[in-house]
């Protein structure tokens, strides 16, 4: 391993930034892109998933607020450390589950579309130059013809278990996602499980039809989820886990930003 290597992971997975490194298995793939990446004298580039808009279970204001700002701002933070060691640094790409969540959970394409060009805007005028927001649905459309075939075979191979704790899982993160207002008990179970299905079903696809890769080849995964391919960071602070987009962002008297999520409003 080259010494430039080596300083580049060692800075890239600092626990000031990241939870959790990739799994043993993927951590030589990582520490080749950097090498890539060295060798092609280009800068690193970093690609995470970022929310539709706020959960609406949780917000009136669907927009992001100070805690997405918090988050890009951590983003930028964590590339100036790349820069610091390395002169090309680092880009940061975020993609936009906007059109998935559409299809999945039946949001509005209004508030999804607001949403992701006021996080646009909001990069823009803090100067972030290094994030650039993309929408997964322009991934879509751009590899249409890879992406639909390997969503004609997820359909037909996920077949769901919810007796299976893979399943259960989803079936808890699918509930808080849907918009719950105005549905009844039987409705709430019944458009969860559907949620649930759909969501590995397209997740799926995106992945077999190698999206991220293709758009940007060469790139590292980040994730606010725990994904073994992937480095996972924090979100607005050191041991912050919540997503900005599950909840406003408010600002105690420390000055760290705390995330009222729906369980929060509860008073749980």
């Amino acid at each position: 391993m080259s010494e430039m290597m080596e300083k580049i992971y060692k800075v890239l997975t600092n626990k000031q930034y990241v939870r959790y490194k990739p799994g043993e298995y993927f951590i030589g793939a990582v520490l080749k892109k950097i090498e890539t990446a060295i060798d092609s004298q280009k800068p690193i580039t970093l690609v995470i998933g970022f929310g539709y808009h706020k959960n609406p279970n949780a917000c009136e204001n669907l927009l992001p607020d100070i805690a997405e700002e918090t988050a890009l701002q951590r983003l930028a933070n964590y590339a100036k450390t790349i820069e610091e060691i390395y002169p090309l640094g680092m880009k940061v790409k975020i993609v936009t589950s906007g059109r998935r969540s559409e299809i999945v959970n039946g949001m509005n394409p209004e508030h999804i579309q607001s949403y992701h060009f006021a996080l646009q805007k909001m990069a823009e005028q803090n100067g972030w130059q290094i994030i650039k927001v993309i929408s997964l649905g322009s991934l879509y459309n751009e590899f249409c013809e890879d992406f639909q075939s390997a969503l004609e075979v997820a359909k037909k191979k996920v077949i769901p278990d919810w007796n299976d704790s893979f399943w259960i899982q989803q079936a808890e993160h699918a509930k808080r996602n849907i918009y719950q207002k105005g549905l009844n008990e039987d409705q709430i179970i019944q458009k969860t499980c559907q949620s649930a299905c759909d969501y590995v079903v397209y997740h799926r696809a995106e992945v077999e039809a190698n999206l991220l890769e293709k758009k940007f080849p060469g790139a590292i995964r980040a994730s606010y989820n725990r994904h073994e391919e992937s480095l996972v960071l924090w979100t607005t602070a050191k041991g912050a886990v919540t997503q900005p987009w599950q909840g406003k962002g408010e600002k105690d008297d420390s000055g760290r930003i705390t995330i009222i999520t729906q369980k929060r409003k509860r008073g749980g």
